[in-house]
């Protein structure tokens, strides 16, 4: 790890560390392209992983916010899976009875597809305004679309009159460079409120990267990764009080919640930050190791005669594929969206087909890209009677060989 002069988005501390470096990735990994020559064409960008010492916060301090595209053409939506959608309706449903969000206003940033938006709305009796570039108001279900103000921008503080009991915010802050400043602005927002409306939160777990080397998870358009402490510190040095922080989604992801308070500019625990320390300095040692594995058991695979493909065509394959240079070892990636179905996956240009393709094959090998889907993937595989073997992406890396 080496000592860098980059400044912390979160603590604007200059007690930086460089944890990796990749000079040229994808910028935009949830976007799909219609041919495989636009998808190798894609813009690249470059990703120094960044270490703040004094408060644990993970950034890409190369990070340009002009090379990513925020447009209707993202596809990061993960409704098509029953394992996520449970998820997100149990989700909706604890906010909705915690914090009795009820014939309420729900304003969320970055509402992506605005399926969790509408699910707040349903299952709490609740009208919604959601902001985000991507949104699609023609994929709205029309259960909800009537309570529903979708708007196709960011929200910033043109948008600090707009009234709502509740703001939720999830898988957007990790998109956002500048944490502190977008935090503040949520708060100078909330602040004017009548009654301090709560604040609902998720994002990524880096601790978790960190201890599963899941390289595959970072990737251009998440800037920022957050650990419990630095999620907490960056909110309440932006002036909320945080009411809890828990791992959920089977460890993958963060939930916060907060209200409005007067601001803190207490330190992160002390003796935590260690923690994170030495949690970055095992994912460096073990990284090439792990990295070489990843790619001698993908070998193996292509010399045994299989066929190897990745089950998830969005970011993880991209980051998969681009960052280890290994795309002449993978086929092809699968996907239960329709919509990512027939497109290609930028910098790697692969296709992605849907899972009645795999019947066309024999002897494959599916790498399941996020091993919290592996029981649901292989019920699909076995209702199609595909001949495949199935592995996560996780045991991909183990060190002895996966095939004998």
């Amino acid at each position: 790890m080496v000592a860098t002069t980059a400044v912390c988005p979160v603590c604007a501390g200059a007690d930086t560390t460089e944890l990796g470096h990749q000079p040229a990735v994808p910028t935009n990994n949830a976007i799909l392209c219609d041919d495989a020559v636009t998808a190798l064409a894609w813009p690249l960008g470059s990703f120094r992983l960044t270490l703040c010492r004094s408060c644990g916060f993970v950034f890409n301090a190369d990070f340009d916010p002009r090379l990513v595209e925020y447009s209707g053409r993202i596809e990061e939506t993960q409704a098509f899976s029953p394992h996520f959608v449970r998820y997100a309706e149990s989700l909706a449903l604890e906010w909705i009875d915690r914090y009795d969000i009820r014939r309420q206003t729900v304003l969320e940033v970055g509402c992506g597809k605005a399926e969790f938006l509408s699910l707040m709305c349903e299952l709490g009796d609740n009208d919604g305004i959601g902001y985000d570039p991507a949104v699609h108001v023609d994929r709205v279900d029309a259960a909800t679309a009537d309570r529903l103000v979708l708007v196709t921008e960011l929200f910033g503080d043109d948008q600090i009159a707009l009234d709502a009991e509740a703001l939720v915010c999830r898988h957007t802050l990790e998109h956002i460079r500048e944490v502190h400043d977008f935090l503040s602005m949520l708060h100078r927002w909330a602040a004017q409120r009548r009654e301090p409306p709560i604040v609902l939160f998720e994002v990524p777990d880096v601790e978790r990267v960190l201890d599963e080397v899941a390289f595959w998870d970072v990737f251009y358009e998440h800037c920022s990764y957050f650990t419990t402490d630095s999620l907490r510190f960056a909110f309440e040095r932006a002036g909320f009080e945080v009411l809890d922080i828990r791992r959920v989604y089977d460890g993958q992801y963060l939930v916060l919640e907060a209200r409005p308070g007067s601001g803190s500019e207490s330190a992160v625990e002390a003796q935590n930050v260690p923690a994170v320390v030495a949690r970055a300095e095992r994912f460096v040692d073990r990284y090439r190791s792990m990295t070489a594995a990843c790619r001698a058991n993908l070998e193996q695979f292509v010399a045994a005669g299989k066929t190897v493909a990745l089950w998830g065509g969005g970011a993880k394959a991209v980051s998969f594929l681009t960052s280890l240079d290994i795309g002449h070892l993978v086929a092809f990636a699968v996907d239960v969206n329709p919509n990512k179905q027939g497109k290609f996956l930028v910098g790697a240009g692969h296709s992605v087909v849907g899972p009645q393709q795999l019947r066309d094959y024999r002897s494959l090998q599916l790498i399941v890209m996020n091993p919290v889907y592996m029981a649901e993937i292989t019920q699909v595989v076995e209702d199609l009677a595909i001949d495949a073997q199935i592995m996560s992406v996780n045991d991909l890396l183990q060190t002895t060989p996966v095939i004998g």
